[in-house]
């Protein structure tokens, strides 16, 4: 791949690119997260048809224990079926992210030992360390843990609304609008436009700290030694404070539509209730009515789980987007340009002929302007 090609794609796109290195293993947890997905459900399948049984039973019809017994074993299979396939899925998903963690982590140190000397001094240790140390890590932790429950967070939920509307639409609309007036409250602050520049900024605000904090104390020595040990504290300081100021009004942004849309997701079972309300007076087969509203109640839970897992898959691709794009900035520097034909030099004279330099890219400071000046072989300049 070259680095036009990895400019090219950003967001989600990259992250599969990067998980896709290993193609098997990733399609077979994919697949296998998938299943576990589907299983999940026969437990609630199992428990409404065991509900139908003990109500149909109190109407005079008896109690078929046999078949309350089968469906209880049906129940205690599918939730063993979930957790086996979802192990699976876990397995496969952790060969490949500790795969391309190895072949990330080589590539990217690779690259810093032919990018020129300047980049290292102008980007700091610090940033390229967090790069290395924590970014290139999530990525490890998105394909091994994240990538198979965004798999089951796409299929859960259409199977989810299948079931939903499939025993009775009147309780499915009503769950609905629960979901939907806690996905409103969540996308209205943490999922828009706007937070993945909060998180961008977010991820710069830390890098800052991290490298100022590195450089500090890996130049404590120095910087005692010439007396500036408050100057170099003050920048430090200063990086502290822009980060805790930024983190704490993004967090403050969205902390109560947030915290709303987590209330109402793990209650979705209250919209069930008015809707039981209006048709238990209504309804002239209790039997059924009585089931359905438990089946709403318990299956309510499980609403509230799958939707959980939903926003949180969002905001932790939202996360690992912004390190991706951080491990690619560096990634897309020029390399220091490698001689084809080198040529054996006559003499070791150096010469510099009108130098130009500053230690700050883009800035108009310069510690050295115009200088030429030759240094003879085996003489002193």
């Amino acid at each position: 791949m070259n680095k036009q090609e990895t400019a090219r794609k950003t967001g989600f796109t990259r992250l599969m690119e990067l998980a896709m290195t290993k193609k098997a293993l990733i399609i077979s947890a994919m697949v296998l997260s998938a299943l576990a997905s589907l299983v999940s459900f026969v437990p609630y399948y199992a428990i409404y048809m065991i509900v139908r049984e003990i109500v149909g039973s109190m109407s005079g019809g008896g109690l078929n224990a046999a078949l309350a017994v089968r469906y209880g074993f049906i129940a205690f299979g599918g939730a063993v079926g979930q957790i086996l396939l979802y192990f699976g899925a876990l397995m496969f998903s952790h060969y490949a992210a500790f795969g391309t963690l190895y072949q990330l982590k080589v590539n990217f140190a690779t690259h810093l030992a032919k990018v020129p000397l300047g980049f290292h001094v102008l980007v700091g240790s610090g940033k390229l360390r967090k790069i290395m140390d924590e970014n290139i890590e999530k990525i490890e932790s998105f394909i091994a843990h994240q990538l198979p429950d965004l798999t089951a967070a796409v299929v859960a939920p259409i199977v989810m609304f299948v079931i939903l509307f499939a025993v009775d639409w009147r309780y499915g609309l009503a769950v609905v609008l629960g979901v939907a007036a806690a996905l409103v409250g969540y996308f209205g602050s943490y999922g828009n436009a706007g937070a993945k520049e909060s998180m961008t900024r977010y991820q710069q605000a830390l890098e800052d700290m991290n490298n100022a904090s590195v450089e500090y104390i890996r130049g404590i020595s120095v910087v005692k030694a010439f007396r500036q040990t408050v100057y170099s504290f003050r920048r430090l300081h200063g990086t502290i404070k822009r980060y805790t100021e930024f983190i704490t009004s993004f967090t403050l942004s969205w902390e109560s539509s947030y915290s709303a849309a987590v209330v109402i997701i793990n209650n979705v079972y209250l919209f069930v209730l008015p809707v039981a309300a209006l048709l238990s007076v209504q309804t002239g087969d209790y039997v059924k009515f009585i089931t359905d509203t438990l089946f709403y109640i318990i299956f309510a839970q499980a609403v509230g789980g799958i939707m959980i897992k939903v926003i949180y898959a969002n905001g932790v691709a939202m996360r690992i987007d912004a390190n991706v794009e951080a491990m690619d900035g560096i990634l897309a520097q020029p390399q220091i340009p490698v001689c084809r034909q080198p040529k054996i030099a006559g003499s070791y004279d150096v010469a510099f002929s009108n130098v130009t330099f500053s230690y700050e890219k883009d800035k108009e400071v310069e510690a050295l302007s115009g200088v030429s000046f030759t240094a003879p072989q085996g003489k002193v300049t």
